[in-house]
């Protein structure tokens, strides 16, 4: 994206009153970082996994954990707790 897209969007989250921003792993983390510097707004801490599962052997290796992962990540960046599911 351009500069100006990049100014534009931040004033559209400005203007909607977004609370946080959440970045994928795949995400340029300096970009995001300054559209949530430029919006005024947190950026989540951590980042969601929209492009598959996480790696091998990992809690997020499985649809369930990743799905688990990342309402844990959006619940936690909004300011709120989460308690994982176990799988079963």
């Amino acid at each position: 994206p351009t500069a100006a897209q990049l100014r534009d969007l931040a004033a559209e989250i400005r203007k909607t009153g977004v609370p946080t921003i959440f970045a994928e792993t795949s995400a340029n983390d300096r970009t995001i970082g300054n559209v949530a510097r430029e919006a005024n707004v947190k950026l989540a801490p951590e980042k969601l996994l929209a492009d598959g599962l996480g790696k091998p052997n990992t809690p997020t290796s499985t649809y369930i954990g990743m799905i688990n992962y990342n309402t844990c990540a959006i619940v936690l960046g909004l300011g709120g707790k989460c308690l994982p599911f176990a799988e079963k």
